[in-house]
C-alpha cells in the first residue's frame, strides 16, 4: 500500500512518515474526501472545506501543498489519497 511513499533513511523521517500517517487516517472523519479525476484513478482532488489539493499517485507521486513542496517526499494528502483508492 506505501510502496510508493520513500523510504525514510533517518529516524527523524520515519517518525514525520509516522505522524503524516496518523493525521492522514483522521482525515476522513474530519470531512475531507479524496475525488478522483474523471479521466484518471491515479490522480486525486483532496476537498478539505477550505482549501483543496490534487495528489498524483504516479511513479513518482507528488502533491500541490506546501508540506509536499517543502519536503518533496510525502505529505497527509498523499497517505490518505492512497488510503482511499485502496478502499
Amino acid at each position: 500500500m506505501y510502496n510508493l511513499i520513500p523510504e525514510p533513511k533517518t529516524f527523524a523521517e520515519a517518525d514525520r512518515q509516522s505522524k503524516l500517517l496518523e493525521r492522514a487516517s483522521a482525515m476522513a472523519s474530519k470531512g475531507y474526501k479524496a475525488v478522483p479525476f474523471a479521466t484518471s484513478n491515479e490522480a486525486y482532488y483532496i476537498d478539505g472545506g477550505r482549501e483543496g489539493y490534487v495528489v498524483y499517485l504516479l511513479d513518482k507521486p507528488r502533491c500541490s501543498c506546501p508540506d509536499f513542496a517543502r519536503h518533496g517526499d510525502c505529505c497527509k494528502h498523499l497517505f490518505f489519497a492512497i488510503q482511499e483508492r485502496s478502499r
